[in-house]
């Protein structure tokens, strides 16, 4: 899988009947479009003839009056493979302090040009201290969008883009109140690595990483669940796998993605 992150998705997708070649003779293929990039005409994805595309000027546009009045700041834009998968990741210029640390609100936009998946958008954070993330899976975005007839009056949802990270990071600051004002030992660590990759401590080759990081990772002092759920993160997003493309492509929207979420659930559960 390819990944970029410096691509400014300046361009948008066009839809075409679809064929077939048997010999000389072109036969349309009944109920499906082909969608190709408009700069390289490269096909990206097939989709049913009722597929709406949400184009990528349209997810900027979601984005960028918050972006002009200064209160956002795009971190990462981008695509994945050829383009079938796009997404725009825009962080808060206003800090929140939480449990004395301060926080950054960021809204992740995420859009599928091949039918894979919906038009998703989803809040995370950003721990300033250590620029440590907790993302989001496609799979937990908080606010997923068909590519249906009504695309286009429903993304007016997510419009009021500082209400929904507002309101988002209100709710995750309650919740990481919970977390550092619940005591953890090192055999509760080892607990949580067992919820979070549902096998056994010993058998995550993460493990002893993970408790070395929640006794003194960024901002941590191995006393609480919100430093062991912080040593999880902090392995996910920064220590796990060489290679930095991969790495960020998991943590954001894969498997990493996916640890990161359920590691923040189950540390909520043992509250």
């Amino acid at each position: 899988m390819s990944f970029s992150t410096v691509d400014q998705l300046d361009w948008n997708v066009i839809s075409r009947d679809l064929f077939v070649k048997v010999g000389d003779e072109e036969i349309a293929v009944p109920g499906k479009k082909a969608q190709l990039r408009d700069d390289t005409s490269q096909v990206i994805g097939v989709t049913g003839k009722d597929y709406q595309v949400f184009q990528n000027s349209s997810l900027k546009d979601l984005v960028m009056p918050a972006v002009e009045e200064g209160l956002l700041n795009i971190s990462n834009i981008g695509y994945l493979g050829v383009g079938g998968k796009v997404f725009i990741q825009a962080e808060m210029n206003q800090a929140f302090t939480i449990v004395g640390e301060e926080h950054k609100g960021m809204i992740t936009l995420m859009n599928s040009h091949d039918g894979t998946s919906a038009l998703a958008a989803g809040v995370s954070d950003v721990r300033v201290i250590c620029g440590n993330t907790f993302s989001m899976a496609m799979g937990d975005m908080s606010t997923k969008i068909r590519h249906g007839k009504a695309l286009h009056n429903d993304a007016a949802q997510i419009t009021a883009i500082m209400d929904y990270i507002n309101e988002n990071m209100k709710l995750y600051s309650e919740a990481v109140d919970s977390l550092s004002t619940t005591k953890c030992d090192e055999s509760t660590v080892k607990q949580l690595i067992e919820f979070t990759y549902n096998k056994p401590s010993d058998s995550v080759r993460a493990t002893n990483n993970i408790v070395k990081l929640f006794r003194s990772g960024a901002g941590n002092e191995g006393k609480t669940l919100w430093d062991a759920f912080n040593g999880i993160t902090e392995y996910t997003n920064h220590l796990a796998g060489n290679d930095d493309n991969k790495r960020y492509v998991s943590a954001n929207f894969g498997r990493n993605a996916v640890l990161n979420r359920r590691a923040f659930n189950a540390a909520l559960a043992m509250v």
